[in-house]
Order: C-alpha cells, then structure tokens, then sequence
C-alpha cells in the first residue's frame, strides 16, 4: 500500500509489505515520486486517477530488476489530507518479457565486472579464466567456457578456459565452426557466422543431438555463444555459457 499527494504523485506513506516489494526502506520512499518507481515505458506520470484500475504496470526493485503490480487507486483522506490510496498486487507469473529484460540487465552487471578485469589483466589467459570465473560467480550460470577456432582442416574449437559444472563435458564432446554436424550447434555457429546464438533446449532441440547426452547428464538446459572478434571480419572463438534451464537465452 503506497499513500500519494494526489497532484504530484508524491509517496506520503507505505505500509512494509511496499517496503518488502520494492526493497526500499520508508524513508527513502517517502522522498520519491510513484514515477520513480515505474518503468520508463509505463504511461503513468506519477498522479493516478483515483477509482481506477490498472492492470500489469510495470515498477522498479531497489536492485533495478523490473516486476509487475496490479493496482487500484483511491481517494482516501489521511490526517485531515486527500490523498490516494494505492493497493499493489504483484501478479504471477512475471511476463517473459520482463524476464527477458531482467536479464539482460544482470548480464550487463557481469560485463561491466568483466571490463574491470580487463583493464587490470595480465595476459591473456588469466583474463579469460577471470571472465569465465565472474560469470560463474556473479551470474549464477552452470558452466561458462572459451574456446579458440584452430584453423585446420577439422576446424575444431579448442577449450582454453572454463569453470563451473563442467565435470569434462568439454573432453567428452567435440566441436567444430566448419560445414559438420558438430558445428552446427550455437558455439560452431557463432563463430562461423560472428554473431551470437543460442541453444534453448538441450532435451530436444534438433540441432544440439550431438552434444544432448553429455549436456542433460550434467544439468545443462540451454546455452548462448558469444563470438569473440579480433576485427569484424575474423573471429577467434567465442564464450559459452550455460543455464541449467530450458529456454533460459
């Protein structure tokens, strides 16, 4: 429950269960506006019309994360003071949309994390063992691995660095980035192609056979290949990172 100046849109009062959902103490929601709560696409500005009843608006977690709220708004009179009285109701499930977003926004925590890393590596190993480490760590993915693109007549993918679950899935498959089966999955493809791809579902996604029995055996439902470019036109290999989730990427 949030109490809102009616023409401003500036919080009043919360009850904990609005602490709770936003991860925000009272006083530091008594210095907002509702429009800092909400997502930036949301249409509301902040002054709700009271006696109206919006449905999924987005909002914002202390973290950054997006969530969604069913809410009702009231007039209400509060020490003599019109107000507007907001009830919040978190609905389930969050759209996959807002997953999505939430992500990709974790994500780019990682990354920001990794870019640290780069500025104060050493060499170049160390520093694709600490991406693969941070991603494990920060991310709480199932394995995270690098491998480079050998230029032979296999094309074979080399494993240089990795952490996690990976319990020698990585000498117990093989992949390639040229025309074969093994190279058609996501870690071949992104490499061939320079663009990141993802494998959603290791149970039964046509393309992801070859390596489906030693994924599922060590709790891996999906995966997302990154290339890693030395210039647009030529890749070295990529990162692999796994979920233990379908449809996860």
């Amino acid at each position: 429950m949030l109490l809102l100046e009616p023409d401003s849109g500036r919080i009043v009062l919360a009850n904990p269960a609005a602490e709770q959902l936003y991860g925000r103490a009272l006083k530091d929601l008594v210095a907002l506006h509702f429009r800092d709560l909400s997502s930036p696409s949301e249409p509301t500005q902040g002054c709700l019309p009271v006696n109206y009843r919006f449905s999924k608006i987005r909002q914002t977690h202390a973290d950054g994360e997006l969530f969604e709220v069913e809410v009702v708004a009231t007039p209400a009179e509060f020490g003599r003071r019109q107000l507007t009285l907001l009830v919040l109701k978190p609905t389930e499930p969050i759209q996959q949309e807002l997953e999505a977003f939430n992500r990709y926004h974790h994500f780019l925590k990682i990354m920001a994390e990794c870019q640290q890393h780069v500025l104060r590596a050493d060499n170049e190993l160390n520093l694709l063992q600490d991406i693969c480490d941070l991603l494990i760590q920060y991310g709480s993915y199932r394995m995270a691995w690098v491998g480079y693109a050998e230029e032979d007549e296999e094309c074979r993918v080399r494993p240089i660095a990795w952490a996690g679950e990976e319990n020698g899935y990585l000498s117990s498959i093989v992949i390639t980035w040229g025309d074969a089966a093994t190279a058609q999955g996501p870690t071949g493809t992104a490499i061939r192609e320079r663009r990141p791809i993802s494998g959603h579902r290791f149970c039964d996604e046509p393309r992801l056979r070859p390596w489906r029995e030693a994924a599922l055996q060590r709790g891996y439902g999906s995966s997302l290949a990154l290339p890693l470019l030395d210039d647009p036109e030529h890749c070295l290999g990529a990162l692999t990172i796994y979920s233990s989730e379908s449809d996860f990427f």
